[in-house]
């Protein structure tokens, strides 16, 4: 069984031949590379690790740590009832696109082959870094030897809502996506806040199932971090032609008993409503500890917090004064931290945000600067439902859309990676 890595979510997936699609980003097969082999075992030392969150960054973290260090005691605390699974994909299981099996990365098995501790249904509610202890929900307390926070984020809700998950969902958790397919069984209408990507996944997976849908985002656009004006304005052409209803600039201020209210705009009512306007780290826990936190646990380029054998990594971890709350940056920071916590001396990488996305008869490929700006060169090629744009600086890509026409993603990817220049740029947009 061969090891391949998607190099937009990072993501490794086993197969004898190289995956045509990637199940957590869904990029094509153009985007897959045979994976780097890790070293061997680097330890043979008893130490007890104990890693909060069983998510992506959580598991890659513990699968370099039992691979390298041969006496490693690892336990997970897993405040979901579930074993790691493809967040991304919750979208497409609420479509119903992909069945729930195939959205766990591991499974059982998996973690006792490895002896793995992997604990189910528990929170961790707080951290003694001075006895290095950690309390559990259960009432436990379980000690470590180094201790790593991948308990991820939360749905960000600026505003009062009321999150029954009978009405009113968000869409982070298996659960969530479970309490979704049972309502949209007994639903009519839905309600989508937020038109981000997280948004527009939840948007398309509603329409799949035939629902009558509005999309509501407070800034001017849709998909605003990824597209520009002119190819959001053709995406949101795209949504209202399949019978969406796209409202923009619009503040949403409260979401109670199925009823949406907006500043100076009249009331919506649905029979489904999804938030998805964000998401902020899971520090809660953290008081008290003396480890230093800002939006997120703050960490160093090895993920290490201020605090001796304490880590961070994913979505939780804050480096250099930002929060990625990334699928790619939860997958790599896992791996570095899990080196680190075996005396391995590995570094964060940079992560440049891309974004793959394919619905509603689009394909859209979009790389870090989008917008261009007074001091930055912009390319362009638009011709019918095609619209194709890349963004220089002093010479140098850093960034572009692909809007309806993707086969060229692969080169725009490597052009931001290696900093290509005009040349690759024309190459690009032909």
């Amino acid at each position: 069984m061969k090891k391949w890595k998607c190099d937009i979510c990072m993501q490794i997936i086993e197969s004898d031949e190289m995956p045509k699609i990637c199940p957590v980003c869904k990029a094509d097969s153009s985007h897959f590379s045979l994976a780097e082999e890790s070293e061997g075992k680097v330890i043979s030392k008893d130490e007890k690790y104990v890693i909060i969150g069983g998510s992506a960054a959580g598991l890659e973290a513990a699968k370099v740590i039992v691979n390298g260090n041969d006496k490693a005691d690892v336990t997970i605390i897993n405040k979901e009832e579930e074993y790691p699974y493809n967040r991304p994909g919750l979208s497409n299981y609420v479509a119903g696109k992909i069945d729930k099996n195939l959205l766990y990365m591991e499974n059982e098995e998996f973690f006792k082959k490895n002896n793995i501790d992997f604990r189910l249904g528990i929170s961790a509610t707080g951290v003694d870094t001075n006895e290095k202890k950690v309390s559990l929900s259960n009432g436990e307390s379980i000690s470590y030897d180094k201790l790593l926070f991948a308990n991820g984020s939360s749905p960000f809700v600026p505003f009062e809502a009321d999150i029954d998950n009978e009405t009113v969902f968000s869409l982070r958790t298996m659960k969530d996506s479970d309490g979704i397919l049972e309502k949209i069984n007994k639903s009519s209408t839905a309600i989508v806040i937020g038109g981000g990507i997280l948004g527009i996944e939840a948007l398309s997976a509603l329409v799949k199932q035939g629902l009558k849908t509005t999309v509501i985002e407070y800034t001017p656009n849709i998909m605003g971090i990824q597209l520009d004006d002119t190819s959001s304005e053709m995406f949101r052409n795209v949504l209202e032609n399949e019978g969406v209803t796209v409202l923009t600039g619009k503040q949403v201020t409260s979401v109670k008993e199925g009823i949406v209210s907006m500043k100076d705009e009249e009331d919506l009512s649905a029979d489904l409503i999804i938030i998805c306007a964000g998401v902020k780290s899971n520090i809660d826990i953290i008081k008290g500890s003396g480890i230093d936190t800002n939006r997120g646990i703050i960490i160093d380029d090895m993920c290490k917090t201020n605090v001796e054998d304490v880590f961070a990594c994913g979505d939780i971890a804050e480096y250099k004064g930002r929060v990625t709350a990334l699928w790619s940056n939860a997958v790599m920071t896992g791996k570095v931290a899990g080196s680190n916590m075996i005396g391995k001396s590995e570094r964060i990488e940079k992560i440049i945000p891309s974004t793959v996305f394919n619905g509603f008869g689009v394909e859209i490929f979009s790389i870090a600067d989008t917008k261009g700006g007074d001091d930055k060169e912009e390319m362009v090629v638009s011709k019918d439902t095609i619209y194709k744009k890349i963004v220089l600086k002093d010479g140098i890509i850093v960034g572009g859309i692909l809007y309806n026409d993707v086969q060229k993603s692969k080169s725009l990817l490597i052009a931001v990676e290696d900093g290509l220049g005009k040349d690759i740029a024309k190459d690009i947009l032909e």
